[in-house]
């Protein structure tokens, strides 16, 4: 099967059909729990076991709430306590009540070490 590439005026149409499908819908790049630190974009928060379909740490993406008045977290996660994929590791959208804690950092520890082993190696080369 061979695709094709769309019109400028079909994408113009598909353009209007995602506006008129998402008339109403509200994203926010933070949110604020009750009882907790408030969520901004990259910042972790745990799911405990029994309260979701998949437990452990979670990237927070954004808050979005419909039309209808339902309200989701888009996140990206589980990870474990150390910032490694567990299994089922993908894009999620969870009620806000699953949230158990929100990790004081905003940066993963797995993300720390990458960024720490590029400063070192950046090091090296101004040192050669």
């Amino acid at each position: 099967m061979i695709k094709k590439s769309l019109t400028q005026k079909q994408q113009q149409q598909v353009q209007a059909e995602r506006e008129a499908w998402f008339e109403g819908w509200t994203k926010t790049p933070t949110y604020k729990p009750e009882g907790t630190l408030p969520l901004e974009a990259g910042r972790r928060f745990y799911v405990k076991q029994g309260t979701c379909h998949k437990t452990g740490w979670f990237e927070f993406i954004e808050h979005v709430v419909e039309p209808s008045g339902h309200e989701y977290i888009s996140c990206y996660g589980p990870y474990t306590k150390a910032g490694k994929n567990k299994a089922g590791t993908g894009y999620h959208a969870l009620r806000p009540e699953v949230i158990a804690k929100v990790e004081q950092s905003k940066v993963s520890p797995l993300k720390k070490r990458v960024q720490q082993i590029e400063e070192e190696r950046q090091q090296e080369l101004l040192a050669a």
